[in-house]
């Protein structure tokens, strides 16, 4: 049976189960997904059972509309296991029951995981906790340039926490791969529009570059998406502030290789220029809860990214040569599956500047 979780929002941890044959009806007047979030609407959007199993939505002329994978619902759509939804504030993950092919857990967390995540979690709530007592101060004194300042620490560590909350989700169950043709600019695009709150905090710039759009590059967009804002974030976390710069490449092949590849592999390469990586810690990047960042960092976005991408047949890479800051690569097979998934997508993309607009 499908299942939405309430990853962020006044509800999140919410888990609501889809009966199969029953139309479900998410809003605030709603008996079957109710919501207490007051930016959702009173019938904000309607969930359709699909004769195969599977679920559409629309949206129900929401004043804040509804999203799907960071793109505005225009008609009824077809949602992949592990969509987001976003109704006013609050997102919504799609779950499908188990299948395979797809992404097994990531390895047991150690025994000494535990507190670290603890101490990620209390760090993060601390931040919060300064922002918010900032906001509190500028509204008793009717401060609107103190709630200006107070505004990005909350920002930022709401950034820390969803980034956070969708590593913890990778990293416990397994999930299903929806390949789809995916174009790997607009993944990219739509990554860094998410990110870019946590940048414009730090005063840290972005920049996309596609030297080359990639063909026939079939991937469960959700889970691309994931590990490109994985990446992005933690480019950010490593630039200085604010004299920082991220450059996002997209290409094919195009790495260090001396020689190309057999058959041709597109690549993410995202770059920074803080302080590099230390060559000793380099086995530690890619393990479980082995955070580099001390109490900043969980240790859990590379080793996510690395398992999203070898789900596909591709892998993640430290750049050992780039010596101005750290370069990430992501690296994925180009060429349809000999197995053909199957062929929904999702919504039409609208102008990247309209989406921006709305879910800044």
């Amino acid at each position: 049976m499908a299942h939405l979780v309430v990853i962020a929002g006044p509800d999140a941890g919410q888990v609501v189960a889809l009966p199969a044959g029953e139309p479900q009806l998410i809003g605030r007047s709603s008996e079957a997904i109710r919501s207490t979030d007051r930016s959702v609407s009173r019938r904000h959007a309607e969930l359709t059972p699909e004769l195969d199993g599977g679920w559409s939505i629309r949206d129900l002329a929401s004043r804040h509309g509804t999203m799907v994978q960071g793109r505005r619902l225009l008609a009824s759509v077809r949602l992949l296991a592990g969509n987001l939804i976003r109704c006013g504030t609050t997102e919504y993950l799609y779950k499908e029951a188990e299948a395979s092919p797809g992404i097994a857990p990531v390895e047991p967390a150690p025994a000494d995981a535990v507190p670290a995540l603890a101490h990620s979690i209390k760090n993060i709530l601390q931040g919060l906790r300064g922002g918010t007592d900032t906001i509190q101060m500028a509204l008793d004194r009717g401060d609107l340039d103190l709630a200006r300042r107070g505004w990005p620490l909350v920002s930022r560590n709401l950034d820390r926490i969803y980034a956070l909350s969708l590593n913890l989700l990778a990293l416990a169950r397994p999930r299903t791969l929806d390949l789809v043709g995916v174009l790997l600019g607009e993944v990219v695009r739509d990554a860094v529009a998410l990110a870019r709150g946590s940048a414009d905090a730090r005063g840290v710039s972005l920049a996309v570059v596609v030297e080359q759009a990639p063909q026939d590059v079939w991937a469960d967009q959700s889970s691309i998406h994931h590990a490109v804002l994985n990446l992005l974030l933690n480019a950010i976390e490593a630039a200085p502030a604010k004299t920082g710069s991220v450059r996002i490449v997209v290409g094919v092949w195009g790495g260090h290789d001396d020689s190309p590849p057999a058959t041709p592999r597109a690549f993410i390469a995202v770059e920074d220029n803080g302080g590099g990586v230390d060559p000793s810690i380099a086995p530690l990047l890619f393990r479980p809860f082995a955070s580099t960042k001390g109490q900043r960092g969980s240790g859990l976005g590379l080793a996510v990214t690395q398992h999203i991408a070898q789900a596909h047949g591709g892998d993640v890479e430290w750049d050992r040569d780039h010596t101005d800051g750290a370069r990430f690569v992501l690296w994925l097979p180009t060429g349809r599956p000999e197995s053909d998934p199957d062929e929904t997508s999702g919504p039409e993309a609208l102008d990247p500047g309209v989406v921006d607009e709305k879910f800044r």
